[in-house]
Parts: C-alpha cells; sequence; structure tokens
C-alpha cells in the first residue's frame, strides 16, 4: 500500500510540472548555453555595429564649447584664489619671511665658525704620595729602612728598631677629611680611606684577616674593599710628634695604639706599627693587636 501511495504522489507531482510548462514553455537547452547559442551569425554582427557606434557617440558627448568653458571657470578661480590675501597681510607675510631667512643666515655661520672649547674644569689632583698597597711575604729590615728614608717616615730608634729606625723623618703633611657620619677618614695626601677608629679589641692575625672580611661583608661604611695597610700605608700615619699619648693625629680614635699590617717578615711574623712609641716592628703572628682598615 505503501508503495502505491508514492508512485500515485510522484504521478500527481510529474503531471503539475508538465501543465506548468505548458503554460510557459522553454528550451532546457538554452538555459545552460550562452546567449547568443541559438542566434543567427548576420544578427551577431549587426549587434557589434550596434555597439560601436554607441560607443562612438559617448566618446563624443562632451562638445569642445564645453570643454573651453570649464577650462575658463577654472582659470577664473585660480585668479580669485591668489587674490584672496589683502596687501597688508601680504606684507606682513613677506616681512617674516626676511626676519627668518636672516636667522637662518645667521644660524647657518654660527655653524660653520669652529667650536668653542670647553673651559677646563678643575679635577681632583692625584694624591701628592702613591704608597704601596700590595702585601709582602717577605719584607726585610733593610727594606723598610730604606722606605722609611725615601718617605722621610718618621719612626723613633728602640731596642727593637735600631736597624731601620728613621728618628729625623718629619712625616707628611695630611689633609684629613672626615666622611660617612664620622666612620671614615680620608687623607687627600694619599687618597686612603681609613677607619676612623678599628677593632674595638686586640686578636691575632689570622682573626685580623677575618675582621677584614666581616667588614666586606656588611660593607662597613658604605664600601667594600676593605683590607689590612701595608707598613708604608701604616707609616705614613706616623706623625713626628705625639697628640696626647700617641704619635697620631688626633682626628682617629686612639684606643688602636698599635696595628697589624699586612706585611710579613717571615712566615710567622708581621709587621706592626706601635704609634704609642712610634716605631714599627715585627711581632708572632699569634699576638693581640688592634686593625685600623683602609681602603684605596
Amino acid at each position: 500500500m505503501d508503495g502505491l501511495k508514492q508512485l500515485q504522489e510522484e504521478i500527481v507531482e510529474s503531471l503539475l510540472e508538465l501543465e506548468k510548462w505548458s503554460q510557459q514553455p522553454s528550451n532546457p537547452v538554452q538555459d545552460f548555453k550562452p546567449y547568443d547559442a541559438f542566434l543567427p551569425a548576420g544578427a551577431v554582427e549587426t549587434l557589434r555595429r550596434e555597439l560601436q557606434q554607441k560607443e562612438a557617440l559617448l566618446r563624443a558627448s562632451a562638445p569642445k564649447a564645453e570643454l573651453d568653458k570649464l577650462r575658463n571657470e577654472l582659470r577664473a578661480k585660480e585668479k580669485l584664489l591668489s587674490q584672496s590675501v589683502a596687501k597688508a597681510d601680504l606684507a606682513a607675510l613677506q616681512q617674516e619671511i626676511v626676519k627668518l631667512t636672516a636667522e637662518n643666515t645667521r644660524l647657518a655661520q654660527e655653524l660653520e665658525r669652529p667650536a668653542k672649547k670647553p673651559a677646563p674644569t678643575l679635577s681632583p689632583s692625584a694624591p701628592a704620595l702613591q704608597l704601596r698597597s700590595q702585601r709582602l711575604d717577605k719584607l726585610s729590615g733593610d727594606a723598610v729602612k730604606t722606605m722609611l728614608q725615601q718617605r722621610d717616615f718618621y719612626c723613633a730608634e728602640h731596642e727593637w728598631s735600631k736597624a731601620w729606625s728613621h728618628s729625623s723623618g718629619k712625616g707628611i703633611k695630611h689633609n684629613f677629611e672626615v666622611r660617612q657620619d664620622g666612620q671614615v677618614v680620608v687623607d687627600q695626601a694619599t687618597g686612603l680611606f681609613w677607619q676612623q677608629s678599628g677593632s674595638p679589641k686586640s686578636m691575632t692575625y689570622s682573626d685580623a684577616e677575618k675582621y677584614i672580611r666581616d667588614l666586606n661583608d656588611k660593607r662597613f661604611a658604605g664600601f667594600n674593599g676593605w683590607r689590612l695597610p701595608t707598613l708604608e700605608e701604616a707609616m705614613s700615619l706616623m706623625e713626628a710628634k705625639k697628640h696626647g699619648e700617641l704619635y697620631l693625629d688626633s682626628v682617629f680614635d686612639h684606643t688602636q695604639q698599635w696595628i697589624w699590617t699586612a706585611d710579613l717578615e717571615s712566615a710567622g711574623r708581621a709587621w706592626c706599627v706601635y704609634f704609642d712609641d712610634g716605631y714599627c716592628y715585627h711581632y708572632g703572628i699569634g699576638l693581640g693587636r688592634y686593625v685600623r682598615a683602609v681602603r684605596s
């Protein structure tokens, strides 16, 4: 039954399509061919000639008189535009142009002139006295004697310092400046930065080296690079006369009356500076001395 019903519907649909075509018949082939597929060759040629004639007429659609009229209107508008600026405004513009031209000429001349050399600035002068900063592992008494005499450092003559003492030494003229809230004393004469104070107690040589490491780890006074001074640097602080109880300027803390230096006389002995008695000597590294750190 279902098959018969479907066949019936298909027959009805076909009859309706046939009825529709009979009212408006069409050529199925024409729907899928170019527009001229069923035109005679003569008709095609006629259409081509008509198109050519219309194209020629379109090109000639603007007469010469009309073109001339448009050109004249354009020239008139250009003339009006050129006269649109008032004479007074035009004169002001001309004066401004003259002024700017003169200014440009002046600037060009300035650029062509040789550049003036800047006035020399006064840079900080180098320290008058350059001291050895490198540690020596074997510094002899003879070398110390030569250094003291060459630098004219004061070194009092004692039982332990007779071989190198220089009691006629005048020392150097210092130019001290206290900085970093009183923690640092800068000697402009040597360019060295010194601790104003130093270790609060005496210690062995190895503990002195540890004390220096701690200063650098904590960036004492905002700096690193702190170290034990060489004997040459430490003796530069020695005054030729006492300031109070020490041969040391009063700008420094006088707690550190004797200090270690970085220089060794031998494997187990290091050079020390004694500001209480005004001389230098080498002692065993296991003894206790104070530390006054320095940095370049």
